[in-house]
């Protein structure tokens, strides 16, 4: 019929919250994947392998001004997707909270649903990161501090969930409401009592466990409580879902659920392959290869040519020349004295981001939070125009006697937009910003520069020959001082 979405309706903001946040899922996922591309691109020994990780990884050549920029977007991904979350488990509350269904229409239930994200979520790491910590020996990578904190961060919000538990139990009883206390007998001693007792177990006192510190560093009792809360969180939502349409307002409307054979074929079918797709993506070649080289500090050998070969040697086609060391400390000195000396057409690579390596080669500010900034006020005027315009424009319609221009009610749509074209804008600025993809890049000719992604260090200028303050070749090996230089050719 031609009728606008009602952006009034909690399940049209489910469209924009949840759409919304599996984008910014995805870009910040890849967006950390970079750098571990560029490592298995450098280290792949087949072609096709080589060519496809050199696809993913879009030139990245650990520049420090690159870094300088990733940091930076990564940062502002990450206080993008903070609220983010907030906004989407409660959006998906709102789903059951507006429904008169007995148990469901309860306003805790906005925070009740972020807190029981966060305990879920933080369970589910554990139940992951456990067996990986104890599989690839990453105990040095994933500390007992790391575990400690994320059972701290349990028990937290296990509290508040806890705390949910037993106010809508309280408002049940409080209220008068005949309806709501039925709802609670009959999730404590009806037909599904058994499920809601084992929520209580699972959900509530087994993780009091977490008080005592040796059990929050101990990774076994841990990954138990762990699988614990993941089960707990499952009845959870059976218990909301299941035992709630089960007893309506209306007697002959009751009904009793009883999973059938396809019902659990289902379950297995979809949680069974997940969980080793998400173990698998924890635990891909990508992160392991980096960590692997990292600790192993793997080597490779290479040519190498003195200040003396260097100035003897002259292609007609020369980029410029790049020194090797084997230290973040070396290249942040060697790069402060280049740039003391007179060198500005220089750039610095790096395995990880060093502190203070953008600045001493010259490079103080990026505009990349400004754009996000016109980004995110971009995606919030548009994103309540579109609402305006639907509601007010388009298709007026008089909805309990509100005003067409209900401003309130296009909040949730108006912030997601404003999150979603911020945090695209963030990574399309770093790469824009970057010049990346770039698959060719004249650095990329000098064999050891592959050591770059994982444990070598170097700095390259491509300042002319002729330049004042650069004579000779040697010059610059002079200044910063290498274990070797290279001549890089275009």
């Amino acid at each position: 019929m031609g009728i606008q979405p009602q952006f009034r309706s909690p399940l049209v903001w489910d469209v924009f919250a949840v759409s919304t946040y599996f984008t910014i899922s995805l870009l910040f996922w890849y967006v950390g994947l970079i750098p571990d591309l560029a490592t298995m691109r450098d280290q792949a020994r087949q072609r096709f392998a080589r060519f496809a990780y050199g696809i993913l990884a879009m030139g990245w050549r650990g520049s420090a001004i690159h870094w300088h920029r990733y940091e930076m977007a990564y940062l502002l991904l990450a206080g993008l997707a903070t609220p983010l979350v907030v906004s989407v488990h409660t959006v998906v509350s709102f789903d059951f909270a507006v429904a008169l269904v007995p148990g469901w229409h309860s306003t805790i239930f906005p925070p009740y649903f972020v807190a029981g994200a966060i305990y879920s979520g933080f369970a589910m790491v554990l139940t992951l990161a456990i067996p990986l910590r104890k599989l690839y020996g990453l105990e040095d990578f994933i500390t007992l501090r790391h575990l400690k904190n994320m059972g701290e961060v349990m028990l937290a919000t296990g509290l508040i969930v806890a705390y949910g538990y037993l106010m809508e139990t309280f408002m049940a009883w409080y209220s008068g409401n005949i309806y709501e206390q039925y709802l609670m007998w009959n999730r404590m001693f009806g037909p599904y009592w058994y499920m809601y007792w084992a929520l209580i177990l699972f959900n509530i006192l087994v993780p009091q466990a977490l008080w005592f510190p040796r059990v929050r560093t101990n990774p076994s009792a841990l990954f138990i409580i762990a699988i614990c809360v993941n089960i707990g969180m499952w009845l959870e939502r059976y218990v909301i879902v299941v035992v709630s349409l089960s007893r309506d307002f209306l007697p002959s409307s009751w009904g009793m659920y009883s999973a059938t054979v396809w019902d659990y074929a289902i379950f297995v079918g979809t949680h069974r392959p997940l969980c080793v797709l998400a173990f698998s993506l924890y635990s891909g070649p990508a992160d392991d290869l980096h960590l692997r080289d990292a600790r192993t500090g793997t080597r490779y050998r290479g040519t190498e040519m003195t200040s003396a070969e260097t100035e003897k040697s002259q292609p007609l086609a020369i980029y410029g020349l790049m020194a090797e060391f084997d230290g973040p400390e070396a290249l942040l000195e060697a790069a402060r004295r280049s740039f003391t000396e007179g060198y500005r057409r220089m750039d610095a690579y790096s395995p990880f981001p060093v502190d203070g390596l953008a600045e001493a080669i010259g490079f103080h500010k990026t505009r990349l939070p400004l754009l996000v900034l016109i980004g995110g006020i971009i995606g919030c005027a548009g994103g309540f125009y579109l609402q305006y315009w639907a509601a007010v424009i388009d298709y007026p319609l008089n909805i309990g006697g509100r005003p067409l221009n209900s401003w309130p009610m296009f909040i949730p749509v108006t912030f997601e937009l404003t999150i979603l074209v911020a945090g695209l804008t963030a990574v399309l600025g770093l790469l824009a910003l970057n010049g990346l993809p770039m698959p060719y890049h004249p650095v990329f000719n000098v064999e050891r520069f592959q050591l770059a992604t994982r444990n070598r260090f170097f700095c390259v200028s491509n300042q002319p020959i002729q330049s004042s303050t650069m004579k000779r070749p040697g010059d610059f090996s002079k200044a910063c001082g290498p274990q070797g230089v290279y001549e890089v050719e275009r």
